[in-house]
C-alpha cells in the first residue's frame, strides 16, 4: 500500500508493529517527523512497537577533504557507505540537517573529477559509483540529523524509546535501530 503514513485512514490501534528502513531521512525535522510519530502512536496503540533503522550524522561533521582522503586511502570499503558519509557531512552543515541529493552529486564531482582513477585507487565498482548520477536534476532531499536532534523530537511524542545496534556492517554505528514501545 502506498500512502502518506503521517495521515492515514486506518482505525486507531489497527497495527501492532511498524518496521521501516531509513524512512525518516525523507521527512523534515522537527515537523514532519513529529507528525509521523503522532500517527504511529495512534496506529499502533498501547503495547505496539515501531522499529526504524536510522541514518544519523555524527556529532562532529567530517570535512570533505578528510572524507576524500579516507576514500583514497582505501579506508571506506563500500561506495554507498562513502555516499552516505558525504551526505551526512553536507547535511550537518545545514540548520535543518537537510541536503538535496543534487548537492551530494555536485560535491562528489568536485571531490573526484576522474572516476577511473577513483575506481583504480578505491577498487569500488564503476557501475556502483555511477549510481550517484541518478541524483542529477532530482528534487529529493535527505534529512540526516544527529542522534540528539532526532531524539529530542521523537522522545516528546514517544517517551518509550531506545536505540539498539543494527549490526556490524560498515556504517552500522551511524544506522542504529530506533525501537519505540507505545505505552
Amino acid at each position: 500500500m502506498v500512502g502518506d503514513w503521517r495521515k492515514t485512514n486506518f482505525v486507531t490501534g489497527a497495527f501492532s508493529t511498524c518496521v521501516a528502513d531509513g524512512s525518516l531521512s525523507f521527512l523534515a525535522i522537527p515537523g514532519e517527523t513529529a507528525e509521523l510519530f503522532h500517527e504511529l502512536n495512534r496506529l499502533l496503540g498501547k503495547g505496539g512497537r515501531a522499529v526504524l533503522r536510522l541514518y544519523l550524522s555524527p556529532d562532529v561533521a567530517e570535512t570533505l577533504s578528510a572524507l576524500r582522503d579516507e576514500a583514497m586511502a582505501g579506508n571506506i570499503v563500500n561506495f554507498h557507505a562513502f555516499k552516505m558519509r558525504l551526505a551526512m557531512s553536507l547535511a550537518a552543515r545545514q540548520p535543518a540537517s537537510q541536503i538535496r541529493v543534487t548537492e551530494i552529486l555536485d560535491a562528489f564531482n568536485s571531490l573526484f573529477r576522474d572516476r577511473e582513477e577513483l575506481v583504480r585507487v578505491t577498487k569500488w565498482d564503476r557501475e556502483q559509483i555511477d549510481t550517484i548520477d541518478y541524483y542529477r536534476d532530482s528534487h529529493v532531499f535527505f534529512t540526516l540529523p544527529t542522534q540528539d536532534r532526532l531524539l529530542s523530537v521523537v522522545s516528546k511524542v514517544c517517551p518509550g524509546l531506545r536505540l539498539v545496534p543494527s549490526g556490524a556492517y560498515e556504517m552500522s554505528e551511524r544506522c542504529p535501530l530506533l525501537v519505540v514501545d507505545i505505552q
